[in-house]
């Protein structure tokens, strides 16, 4: 036989064989006697006996329901004590915390940063979850995981967004021996270019595309793929080029990609946070993202290549 016998339940049985009053135990658990009572003859239903003889005058327990108080007060103090243990070991510090971020986010910012940040404190252990940003907002929102990590241009309901670093636009192309570095590229000199995109549904892409149509370039990509990571690969082989968030500088830096940022205008962009707006997280939380701001801080502004 299958039960679903719930604490709640175990509570109530335990509050009314102490007090041998229903409105009594009602009170202490801030319910109505009669819901009180539902809860009890559930219990019961479910277990099979009777645990109350009751009268106009009194309550007592049955002879089940005596034997059956020592295995409810056994449970409750057991899970009461392994919950309390539990939240000590955190207060002592043996914390996790679950990050989600997107791949080129995953492979070429945070490793250096998880990696820098538990030999600094030992007693938190990150896990990584490489997904996409609308699987990441799922994740976050039941609670799968405590934060995520990317460029959430739109904020999502229910999803706390904080801004960690801002970034800006850049086109990645493959370097050329011998020819002379550019800081910067105007969005009008990008006609005529072979353009690596991503899809159209993309966030990144819709502001991409809505600022080239500003200068006249209608054309969708013509090259097409899921990752910001791909982009620069192709990039970098010399495929086309690609316009990316500056985040994606250590990649570039690691393919020997060349890279100038994007003005006329220059546009900006946010690399967020996101957690649940219900949720309270534990101080290693905020150390982590002060650590990972310290740590983009380190290489963003130096601009190499721009």
């Amino acid at each position: 036989m299958v039960m679903n016998i719930s604490v709640r339940q175990l509570k109530a049985f335990l509050l009314v064989a102490e007090h041998r009053s229903f409105s009594r135990a009602a009170e202490q658990m801030f319910m109505t006697q009669s819901g009180l009572s539902v809860l009890i003859r559930e219990l019961e239903r479910q277990i099979q006996f009777r645990l109350f003889d009751r009268t106009t005058r009194s309550v007592e327990l049955t002879t089940h329901g005596a034997r059956f108080l020592s295995f409810a007060e056994d449970g409750v103090r057991k899970l009461e004590a392994g919950i309390s243990e539990i939240g000590q070991a955190e207060l002592q510090g043996h914390l996790s915390l679950s990050v989600g971020a997107p791949p080129m986010t995953a492979a070429n910012i945070l490793p250096k940063v998880i990696a820098h940040f538990q030999n600094v404190r030992r007693n938190l252990h990150v896990r990584l979850y490489d997904v996409d940003l609308p699987r990441i907002s799922e994740m976050v929102k039941s609670g799968e995981i405590d934060i995520g990590l990317g460029m959430f241009i739109k904020p999502t309901p229910g999803l706390r967004r904080t801004s960690l670093f801002r970034f800006s636009l850049m086109v990645v192309r493959a370097k050329e021996v011998g020819s002379r570095r550019q800081r910067a590229l105007r969005w009008t000199d990008l006609s005529g270019q072979t353009l690596i995109g991503l899809p159209p549904d993309n966030p990144i892409q819709q502001l991409v595309a809505k600022h080239l149509l500003k200068v006249g370039l209608r054309a969708p990509p013509h090259i097409v793929v899921n990752y910001l990571d791909t982009m620069v690969a192709l990039a970098a082989a010399g495929a086309g080029v690609a316009i990316v968030p500056s985040s994606v500088l250590p990649a570039c830096r690691h393919r020997g990609a060349a890279m100038e940022l994007l003005t006329e205008p220059v546009v900006d962009l946010d690399l967020y946070e996101i957690r649940s707006r219900g949720r309270v997280l534990h101080s290693g939380v905020e150390e982590f993202t002060a650590f990972l701001k310290k740590h983009i801080a380190s290489w963003a502004h130096q601009r190499e290549g721009l």
